[in-house]
């Protein structure tokens, strides 16, 4: 969980006044924060979290789609373009031409790719079906969520 910045080591919280950038560990993330209202959340291996400020709403776009709270037309590329697949969509957003394109992902359920996780994914997931959100489930169906659960945890 060392953090670096340009390869050298940094100890947070750290300022740049220059950048309007902000680096600390919030509870089990780092958080790099901007004056412009963008803040990125890692938690030191493979998850990144977004959060936009209000004010930026409708105001993005790439590859977490555009925060404009409609999630048909997150698919948009560079040209305004509304692409079908995640291929197309993703390449459409490439840096740099010398990048191959992406194509023919393996789009399997990742539980029949992954067997041996089954099990340790329907037990991890399973929490959301007891008793601890059960005053939750007349408003919140649990289903779908339990069934993103198991696909994530398998893959």
């Amino acid at each position: 969980k060392a953090v670096t910045v340009n390869g050298m080591p940094v100890s947070l919280p750290k300022s740049y006044s220059g950048s309007g950038l902000h680096l600390e560990r919030v509870g089990l993330f780092v958080s790099l924060s901007s004056r412009q209202g963008v803040t990125l959340l890692w938690d030191g291996g493979m998850r990144v979290y977004v959060r936009l400020a209000a004010h930026l709403r409708g105001r993005v776009g790439g590859l977490c789609g555009n925060f404009d709270g409609d999630t048909e037309n997150d698919f948009t590329t560079r040209q305004g373009i509304i692409e079908s697949t995640a291929e197309l969509f993703g390449n459409s957003w490439k840096v740099s031409p010398s990048c191959p394109d992406v194509a023919d992902q393996d789009l399997r359920d990742p539980c029949a790719l992954n067997p041996h996780r089954v099990n340790w994914a329907r037990k991890r997931c399973a929490i959301l079906t007891q008793e601890l959100f059960s005053r939750c489930h007349p408003e919140v169906p649990f289903q779908q969520y339990y069934d993103w659960c198991v696909f994530d945890a398998c893959g």
